[in-house]
């Protein structure tokens, strides 16, 4: 059975756990689950990803594009306040075809669509969608540009087919740089275009064990094998050059596989760490690096200590990740240097639970923001249990981050603990505008009325199933085409508004309900919303009436803001309450 074959096979599979009417050919499939590869360490949710997808007529040769801001992804013109002079900005364009090659042809039509994308002498042309993120990406730039930033723009081209990376002709190679040379002509980038073939695809999905050896110059063993045997230490002293092959593939590049449980992506020079770490690596004080540096924390499945080789066996970073990356920008010099070492401590074991505290404990000295503060809260805990009972099929609710997404779950019924946030505020405190604008501060500041561990959790459940259902309808609308800008901005920025309307449809009301009372009015709404879920034509007939109420809105505040533009509509309170609210109640009045 041939590599193509295998990864088919998977493709069909991935489509069966997140069926999704969009993707109805073999080509939009395995596109789809290329990116979702690729994007893995990323732990960006299924929404996310379909939204950085402008695979469609008038792509320009650019199949997806996404805009990163030090690891986080940018989805739309607000989060471009968070670039500033120490931000390290990204762009990740994509190509993907089912060839069993890489070809000429293919790549000239993605540097040509690359190159349309930084020419800000002309408006941007190709379809809706590739217009929507080639702006966000135009404005990313030039901010990074007015803040003076120091570090450089990072460009990232990635030409994915089933073709062999070792079989690469010299036409599809000098396209490669001629596409990196129209890309420095416009913009001080550092460019690289990674070609993704067979065996590369089936690597980033791969499940399979996976192994690799550790040479140490020392190591201190420690098990505990009366009261602790599964539970097996290392604390080791390695060469740098050594723990980078570890964490390398072939390519001599750092395995993003190794770092999917790490809980920080590499900021670059952002962080004032980072800049130490790289001038001590500079200078003769890289002998001391073992003893300047916190060191490395592995967690694997299986280790065998040899002499002074350690076999690893499904290995994770959990601790470390700043400085495995910026060793990595030190390759050459480090290759030939005995002298620069790293204190690595490795932890074997096959308990979860003991690996979930090890990655939380490891990562306690720096202060991680968002939700990874409340993952291990009862509330928490009690809604995961909840959604995974439910009993058409279980959701996944990660409130460890990328707990399940490593773990393979059908990314579909992955639910983002922010995105629950997001929900519930729209849903039950009638506020999405505020929820999408500033998302983090938001969900700190409202964080312990919308978790209160006495709430009813089908609350939970009803309104995030009312959001999948509604975001599908979405979709399938989307993919029509022919909309008027209004329209448009409802679809691209206004799920959470759709849904806060459609709920208060199905429920014929829009007070205030009490999730707490078992006598309240939500207790007997429960069963007349769980079946308002399951009647597809209702709902379909209860989104296309929530677009127009919408709409209707935001051309009531246009009457009095004149200059409003359609995104920011949809992140104002003043909008929520006293025009969309407005708008819905009259409209319920109505019925």
């Amino acid at each position: 059975m041939g590599l193509r074959t295998l990864i088919e096979e998977r493709v069909s599979q991935f489509f069966e756990d997140n069926p999704d009417k969009t993707y109805d050919s073999s080509s939009k499939k395995f596109l789809f689950y290329a990116i979702s590869m690729l994007l893995k360490p990323f732990s960006l949710d299924y929404e996310q990803i379909v939204a950085g997808i402008t695979d469609d007529t008038g792509d320009l040769g650019i199949d997806a594009l996404y805009v990163f801001n030090s690891g986080e992804l940018l989805e739309e013109e607000s989060d471009l306040d968070g670039i500033n002079a120490d931000a390290q900005v990204e762009l990740k364009f994509v190509q993907v075809t089912r060839e069993d090659g890489f070809g000429e042809t293919s790549l000239l039509k993605t540097k040509n669509g690359v190159e349309a994308v930084f020419d800000y002498s002309r408006s941007l042309t190709g379809n809706e969608a590739l217009r929507r993120q080639g702006d966000l990406a135009r404005k990313a730039v030039k901010r990074w540009a007015l803040k003076n930033n120091t570090n450089p723009l990072r460009v990232n081209v990635y030409y994915i087919c089933f073709g062999d990376t070792n079989r690469i002709n010299k036409g599809v190679s000098d396209n490669a740089e001629k596409l990196k040379d129209a890309i420095r002509r416009n913009c001080l980038a550092e460019v690289r275009v990674h070609f993704t073939g067979a065996k590369e695809i089936f690597a980033l999905g791969s499940q399979e064990a996976y192994s690799s050896d550790l040479h140490c110059n020392n190591i201190i063993e420690y098990v505990d094998k009366q009261k602790n045997p599964d539970l097996l230490g290392w604390v080791c002293i390695v060469e740098a050059d050594s723990l980078l092959q570890l964490l390398s593939n072939e390519q001599s590049q750092l395995d993003a596989r190794n770092f999917q449980y790490n809980v920080r992506d590499y900021y670059g020079p952002v962080k004032r760490v980072n800049r130490n770490m790289a001038m001590t690596l500079k200078s003769e004080e890289r002998r001391n690096f073992w003893c300047l540096n916190n060191g490395v924390t592995i967690v694997c499945r299986k280790g065998n200590k040899l002499d002074r080789d350690i076999t690893l066996k499904d290995f994770q970073v959990v601790n470390g990740c700043q400085t495995v990356h910026v060793l990595n920008e030190f390759r050459d010099i480090l290759k030939n240097d005995k002298t620069c070492l790293v204190v690595v401590k490795i932890i074997q074991t096959s308990d979860e639970n003991v690996e979930a505290n090890i990655i939380d404990a490891t990562n306690s000295q720096t202060v991680v923001q968002g939700t990874a503060l409340h993952a291990n809260e009862p509330v928490q805990k009690a809604i995961e249990e909840h959604f995974l009972r439910y009993d058409q099929h279980p959701l996944y609710y990660e409130r460890r981050t990328n707990f399940y997404r490593r773990r393979s779950k059908a990314a579909a019924r992955i639910v983002p603990v922010m995105r629950l946030f997001q929900v519930m505020y729209s849903v039950f405190w009638k506020k999405p505008g505020q929820s999408r604008n500033s998302p983090s501060s938001t969900f700190e500041a409202n964080y312990d009325q919308v978790f209160d561990p006495d709430y009813d959790y089908d609350s939970y459940l009803i309104a995030y199933l009312l959001y999948l259902r509604l975001y599908s309808i979405n979709r399938a609308n989307m993919r029509k085409g022919g909309h008027g800008q209004v329209e448009e901005d409802v679809m691209d920025y206004g799920m959470l508004h759709l849904t806060r309307t459609v709920f208060a449809f199905i429920r014929n009301g829009d007070a205030k309900l009490d999730l707490k009372n078992k006598k309240s009015e939500f207790q007997t709404l429960k069963g007349k919303l769980f079946a308002a879920l399951d009647d597809s034509p209702k709902l379909e007939e209860m989104y296309s009436r929530s677009v127009t109420i919408v709409e209707s809105a935001m051309a009531s505040y246009r009457a009095v803001h004149a200059d409003a533009v359609g995104s920011n509509i949809l992140r104002s309170d003043d909008f929520d309450e006293n025009y969309l609210t407005r708008t819905i109640r009259s409209n319920l009045r109505r019925v």
